[in-house]
C-alpha cells in the first residue's frame, strides 16, 4: 500500500487496461522507466498485472492497487484475500482426547506425559495448586505400590497351580521344536580390507620370517635346535647380497682408477724399452 503512492497512471483502454510507472518527481529515481500493464473485467471482478505478483506471492501487487484506488474500488474482492493471509480469532485445539487405552508401555507412557504436562503447568502457577498436586502424587504413587503387590501375589498363587500343566506342555513343546528345526551355523562373509600389520612377536609365533638353519624346521631356530648334534645333507639357501647403489659406483670408480693406473705403468714399460741402450 505504501508503494502505491510513487505510482502514476495512464488509461490504455478504458475499463479494460491501464498503464502504471513511476512519477517522475519521485527522489529515487529509477535506471530504465518499467510500465506494467493491468487488465481487469469490472463484470466479473478480476485483475491481472504482467508483474504476476498475486501468482507468485499470493498478495496483489501494487500496481492493481493503484488501479483499484483510481477506479474507487472500496473492496478487495475476497477471491484475491487467501486464507493463510487472515487473521482468525479463535485458536484451533483439538477436540479430540488422547486414547486412553493403549496396546504397547511406550504408548502407555505418551499419553501420560501428555497429561501431566499439562497438569503440572497448570498446577506450578499458584502455590495452592502446587502443594496440592504434589499431596495427590504421594498417594497415587503408594496406590501405584499397593497395587504392584497385589499382582504379584496373584500371579504366584496362579502359577502354583498351573506349574506342572505348563511345564508338561513346555517340555513337549521343545521336543518337538528340536525334532523339527535344523540349526546350522550361519555364513561366515570375508572381511574387507587390508589385515592390520603383526609385530615382530606375531610374526615369529606364526613362523613366517624364520627357520632352523640347521634342519630347516619352521618350528624353531637354530638356537633352540635339538638336532645339532645330527648331520643333514640339506642345501644351503644363499642370500644374494644386496650392493649398496653408492659402494657400486665408488667401486667401478676405483676399478677405472687401477685400470689407468696400469695403462700408464704399461705405457712407460714400452717406452723403456723402444729406446736404444746406450752405453
Amino acid at each position: 500500500m505504501e508503494d502505491k503512492t510513487r505510482l502514476h497512471i495512464t488509461e490504455h483502454e478504458k475499463d479494460r487496461s491501464y498503464l502504471v510507472y513511476q512519477a517522475e518527481n519521485y527522489p529515487l529515481k529509477e535506471r530504465r522507466k518499467n510500465q506494467y500493464l493491468v487488465q481487469m473485467d469490472l463484470n466479473y471482478e478480476e485483475y491481472s498485472c504482467i508483474c504476476c505478483g498475486f501468482q507468485k506471492d499470493g498478495l496483489l501487487c501494487s500496481h492493481i492497487l493503484k488501479v483499484m484506488l483510481h477506479l474507487n474500488r472500496e473492496k478487495i474482492p475476497e477471491k484475491y484475500i487467501i486464507d493463510r493471509w487472515r487473521k482468525s480469532d479463535q485458536k484451533i485445539h483439538s477436540t479430540d482426547p488422547p486414547p486412553i487405552v493403549a496396546e504397547n508401555s511406550t504408548l502407555r507412557y505418551n499419553v501420560l506425559q501428555r497429561k501431566l504436562v499439562y497438569v503440572s503447568s497448570n498446577a506450578s502457577k499458584k502455590k495452592r495448586k502446587y502443594e496440592y498436586f504434589l499431596r495427590e502424587i504421594d498417594r497415587i504413587q503408594k496406590r501405584l505400590e499397593e497395587m504392584d503387590e497385589e499382582s504379584e501375589s496373584d500371579m504366584n498363587v496362579q502359577s502354583g497351580s498351573t506349574r506342572t500343566v505348563t511345564a508338561v506342555a513346555t517340555n513337549i513343546e521343545a521336543e518337538e521344536t528340536t525334532s523339527r528345526m535344523n540349526i546350522q551355523d550361519p555364513d561366515v562373509s570375508a572381511t574387507k580390507g587390508r589385515p592390520r600389520m603383526l609385530s615382530i612377536r606375531e610374526a615369529i609365533k606364526q613362523n613366517k620370517f624364520y627357520k632352523c638353519s640347521h634342519c630347516h624346521s619352521d618350528r624353531h631356530t637354530i638356537k633352540n635346535c635339538t638336532n645339532l648334534d645330527k648331520e643333514y645333507n640339506l642345501q644351503k639357501r644363499r642370500r644374494a647380497k644386496q650392493s649398496n647403489p653408492r659402494n657400486v659406483k665408488k667401486g667401478q670408480k676405483t676399478q677405472k682408477k687401477q685400470m689407468t693406473g696400469e695403462e700408464k705403468v704399461t705405457e712407460g714399460r714400452s717406452g723403456m724399452l723402444d729406446e736404444p741402450f746406450l752405453q
